[in-house]
């Protein structure tokens, strides 16, 4: 895993809470997730949300979107992987992760970026 990645991860897997954003049946879905792992260019996430048994998301393009104090968490992929035991969990393998951190200077507000990984995303095994 890439330093630059790593620390990404550390810092979302601290925050915990965050958006998990992806398209079904041409709809704009959203849903609360819990990050509660990462491993090697990828997240484990528990969804809190209510979502329907039959919505089967695996093999989709999915972006984890967190938000904490002046930190911004973005990262794009893929559903590796989804088990439905007590609670719904995912694996998203990751092809890019941002880190922004919004600035301010007097009534004018940006967001900096401080880390940015990417990869190939047919490094992605979707099989898995």
């Amino acid at each position: 895993m890439s330093n630059k990645l790593s620390v990404i991860l550390h810092e979302v897997i601290s925050v915990q809470a965050g958006l998990l954003r992806f398209r079904h049946r041409e709809k704009q879905q959203n849903l609360q997730v819990k990050v509660v792992f990462g491993g090697d260019n990828s997240l484990h996430c528990v969804i809190t949300s209510e979502t329907p048994l039959q919505m089967k998301i695996r093999g989709k393009k999915v972006h984890l979107i967190q938000k904490y104090s002046d930190n911004y968490f973005f990262i794009s992929g893929y559903i590796l992987r989804e088990v439905q035991e007590t609670n719904r969990i995912v694996s998203i393998g990751i092809i890019k992760a941002s880190w922004f951190v919004r600035k301010r200077r007097g009534s004018v507000s940006w967001l900096r970026e401080k880390y940015t990984y990417e990869t190939n995303p047919e490094q992605l095994s979707l099989a898995s």
